[in-house]
C-alpha cells in the first residue's frame, strides 16, 4: 500500500507524456508529466473550481477522442458479428508482458480477446509466442498502433499491461483491470491483479483526472514553447483532431500548382496517408474511388470534366481556395498560403449557389467567449494593419480634400469577378459606375497588386483611369489607405470586408460573400441572403470557423492570431529564387504592355 495522500513521481508517471498529445509529424510536445507537491495535492482536490475544470476537460476528451495516440489508424469490429468483448492493451516493452498475458489467459478464453499492441518495435519472444497462440484460437490481435478511441466501443472490459491507454479506457467508462502498477491503479477505480498495490485513499474519476491532467502535467504552447494551461492545450489538440477527421476523407488533390503542393500536403496530411497529386480528372476520380476517399481541387484550376466524373462515381468533391489572411507576400509571387478554405458545397465567391460559408453565416450564433475572441481579432487586425497579404510598408501619397472614395481594382479574370460581378467585368467599367453615382466625390483608384506586378489581367492605362479617378494610388498598405478614406466602393474585392473591420462605409456593386447581410450598401443585392448579421458574426464565420490556418513555423494547425504573429518574422516569408524570377517576369510583362500601348497610340 502507498502511504500518504499524495501522488508521488511514480504515481503520476513522471517520465511520460500527458494525456494530450500531438501527432508525431507535428514534432511538438504539449505536456510533460510532473509530480505535484504534497501540499498542492493535499489541498487542491478540495477546490470545487479545479474539479469543475476537470469535469469539463474529461468530458471533452471522451466526447471528441483527443487523448492518447488519436492519429493512429482506426479499427472496426468484424462484420460477421464475432465481436470480442475484452480488450488487452500492451504498451510496455518489459518482460512482464508474459506474466500479464498468463494471468489474462487463466481468466478469459482467447476468442473473446481483442489484443492491441500500442507500440512499435520488437517484443519479447515469449510474448510473441503467446500472441501467436491466442491468434490461432480466435483472438483478434493488432500488432500496429491503433486509435484507442476506435477500440473502446467494441469491448466491455479492458486489461492494462502497463502504459497510459488504460487511463483513457477508464475515462471512457470501461471496466479496467490493471496487471501492472500504474498511475491510475490502486485508487479504487480499477480492478487490480495480485502484486498491484492499493493506496491509502480512494479517488473519484474526476479527482484522479484533476490530479493527473491538471496538477500532474505541465503544458506548453506548441507555437511559442511557453507554458500554458490545460484548456489552451486542449483547444490545440481538438483543432488538430477535427482537421484530421476531415482530412481522412481527402485522398487526391487536383489542380494544385507545383510550388503550392508541399504546403497543401501539410494542410491535408493525415495518418490515413498523404493525398496523391494529379492534374488529370479521370485519374483523380479513379484514385479517389479506389481509396474510398474524396478529391480536393483548387477551384480556379478545376478540370472541366472533373465535377461530372466525380458525381458519376460517387466521389466527394471539395473545392480549395486561398484564405482571407493568406501570407506576407503575393500568391502570384509564389508565396505559399498560410490559410486556405475547403468548401464541399460550392464556392464562397459564387453567389449562384449556397457555399459552406453562406450556410454557416445563415445559422451562426456566438457565445460570449467567441464574441470576445472575435472582437480581439478585429482589434488585432486593425492595430497591426492586417489585410490578405499583410503587406505594403510604403507611405501614402497626399490625398485630396473632400469626401474620398476608394475603388480597389481586381484581377479581371478572377472567378470572383466572373461569377459574382453582377454584370461588371472590368475595372474601367467599375470606375465609370462609381463616378456616375458620385460625381462630386474624390475617387482614388488602387490597382490590384497581382495586376500591378504584371502577373494577371486587369490593367488600365493611367490616362484612362484618370478620366474617372482623381488619383491612382500604388504605394502604401491597403489597411493604411482604408483608414485614410471615407468610403470603399468595390465589386467583390476583399478590401470591402477589410473596410468593414475598420468601421468604414462600404458600397458593393457585385455579390461578394460579405454583401447582403445588412452591413453593406448593395447596388445589386445578392440572392437568398435575408439574415441581418452583426460585424462579430460575419468576422467569426469568415475568419474563425470557415478557413483553416497552418503555422508557417511549426506546421501545426493554428488560429488566425498565430498567423498574424508570424507576419512579423520576415525570415518565414523570404523570397526564394523562384519568387525573384517571377518578379522579373512581371516587370518584363509590364514593360512589354506599356510599349505595345505606346506603339498603338502612335
Amino acid at each position: 500500500m502507498h502511504e500518504g495522500n499524495i501522488l508521488s513521481e511514480e504515481d503520476v508517471g513522471l517520465s511520460g507524456l500527458g494525456v494530450l498529445r500531438l501527432s508525431p509529424w507535428q514534432r511538438r510536445t504539449l505536456g510533460k508529466v510532473v509530480a505535484p507537491s504534497p501540499l498542492e495535492f493535499a489541498t487542491a482536490l478540495d477546490d470545487p473550481a479545479l474539479l469543475e475544470r476537470a469535469a469539463h476537460g474529461l468530458r471533452a476528451i471522451v466526447e471528441e477522442g483527443v487523448g492518447g495516440v488519436w492519429w493512429e489508424k482506426s479499427w472496426s469490429p468484424p462484420a460477421d458479428g464475432g465481436r470480442p468483448d475484452v480488450l488487452v492493451l500492451i504498451e510496455s516493452a518489459a518482460e512482464e508482458w508474459s506474466d500479464a498475458a498468463a494471468s489474462i489467459d487463466r481468466i478469459y478464453t482467447p476468442d473473446r480477446l481483442l489484443v492491441a499492441v500500442q507500440q512499435r518495435g520488437p517484443m519479447p519472444i515469449s510474448f510473441a509466442e503467446i500472441l501467436d497462440r491466442w491468434r490461432r484460437h480466435g483472438a483478434t490481435v493488432l500488432t500496429d498502433p491503433h486509435d484507442p478511441w476506435s477500440l473502446f466501443p467494441a469491448v466491455q472490459s479492458v486489461h492494462s499491461c502497463g502504459g497510459s491507454t488504460g487511463f483513457l479506457a477508464l475515462l471512457a467508462g470501461k471496466s479496467v483491470v490493471c496487471h501492472c502498477p500504474t498511475f491510475f491503479s490502486g485508487w479504487g477505480l480499477t480492478q487490480d491483479a495480485l502484486g498491484v498495490s492499493s493506496r491509502s485513499r480512494s479517488l473519484s474519476l474526476i479527482e484522479l483526472f484533476a490530479a493527473h491532467a491538471l496538477l500532474g502535467t505541465r503544458y506548453y504552447d506548441p507555437y511559442d514553447g511557453q507554458e500554458c494551461c490545460f484548456e489552451e492545450a486542449l483547444a490545440v489538440v481538438r483543432r488538430c483532431r477535427a482537421l484530421d477527421r476531415i482530412n481522412r476523407g481527402i485522398g487526391v488533390c487536383v489542380g494544385m500548382a507545383f510550388w503550392k503542393r508541399r504546403r497543401i500536403a501539410e494542410f491535408v496530411r493525415t495518418s490515413a496517408g498523404n493525398p496523391r497529386f494529379t492534374q488529370r480528372a479521370r485519374r483523380a476520380v479513379a484514385l479517389a474511388q479506389a481509396q474510398g476517399r474524396g478529391i480536393a481541387v483548387w477551384a480556379s484550376r478545376e478540370p472541366p470534366a472533373l465535377a461530372s466524373l466525380a458525381a458519376a462515381a460517387g466521389v466527394p468533391l471539395i473545392r480549395v481556395e486561398d484564405g482571407f489572411i493568406r501570407s506576407s507576400g503575393l500568391g502570384a509571387d509564389f508565396i505559399p498560403p498560410a490559410s486556405i478554405t475547403l468548401d464541399a458545397s460550392g464556392l464562397y465567391y459564387d453567389p449562384s449557389r449556397p457555399s459552406d460559408l453562406e450556410r454557416l453565416l445563415e445559422t451562426i450564433t456566438l457565445d460570449e467567449a467567441t464574441q470576445q475572441r472575435t472582437r480581439r481579432l478585429i482589434e488585432l487586425m486593425v492595430s497591426r494593419n492586417i489585410t490578405k497579404y499583410a503587406g505594403g510598408a510604403a507611405s501614402l501619397p497626399t490625398l485630396p480634400p473632400g469626401r474620398i472614395l476608394l475603388v480597389p481594382g481586381q484581377v479581371e479574370d478572377d472567378r470572383s469577378v466572373l461569377l459574382g460581378g453582377a454584370g461588371i467585368t472590368s475595372n474601367l467599367d467599375l470606375l465609370r459606375r462609381v463616378r456616375a453615382a458620385n460625381p462630386e466625390a474624390r475617387i482614388l483608384y488602387k490597382p490590384h497588386p497581382d495586376v500591378d506586378a504584371g502577373h494577371r489581367r486587369g490593367a488600365i492605362v493611367d490616362d484612362e483611369a484618370l478620366l474617372y479617378a482623381d488619383l491612382i494610388v500604388r504605394s502604401g498598405a491597403m489597411a493604411d489607405l482604408i483608414r485614410a478614406i471615407d468610403e470603399v466602393h468595390c465589386l467583390t474585392s476583399l478590401a470591402g470586408f477589410e473596410a468593414l473591420l475598420r468601421g468604414k462605409k462600404v458600397t458593393v456593386y457585385g455579390h461578394p460573400f460579405y454583401a447582403g447581410w445588412g452591413l453593406t450598401t448593395d447596388v445589386s443585392p445578392p440572392p437568398r441572403r435575408r439574415r441581418q448579421l452583426t460585424l462579430e458574426e460575419l468576422v467569426a464565420g469568415t475568419l474563425l470557423f470557415y478557413p483553416r490556418y497552418l503555422d508557417p513555423l511549426t506546421g501545426i494547425p493554428c488560429g488566425p492570431e498565430t498567423v498574424i504573429a508570424r507576419f512579423s518574422d520576415s525570415t518565414l516569408w523570404r523570397p526564394g529564387l523562384l519568387v525573384q524570377v517571377r518578379r522579373i517576369q512581371g516587370r518584363f510583362r509590364r514593360w512589354l504592355s506599356r510599349t505595345c500601348r505606346s506603339i498603338i497610340r502612335k
